[in-house]
């Protein structure tokens, strides 16, 4: 409940909504959907972060190993989708 954490999660949430517009129905959305869009999010490149991705600090900090168990995939930079066309 920091005002200075808001910022952080408001991004992540701006991109899922790139992806999933207001209105959008989240009933057809499955574990692997779900994955997805995570991972591409996870993939942009953030300037707090030195222009690295989250997945890439997560990996530098815990390993490939963890990051695969867990699901992590990095999404090159040119192959990130953040629109609707994601899903289809």
């Amino acid at each position: 409940m920091n005002s200075n954490q808001k910022a952080k999660c408001e991004r992540n949430h701006e991109f899922f909504r790139y992806i999933l517009p207001k209105g959008s129905s989240f009933s057809a959305l499955t574990r692997k959907k779900t994955d997805m869009i995570t991972n591409h999010v996870n993939s942009y490149p953030r300037p707090r972060l030195g222009e690295k991705s989250p997945i890439a600090v997560f990996k530098a900090i815990y390993g490939d190993e963890l990051a695969n168990k867990l699901g992590l995939v990095e999404i090159p930079a040119e192959e990130i989708i953040l629109t609707p066309q994601l899903l289809k």
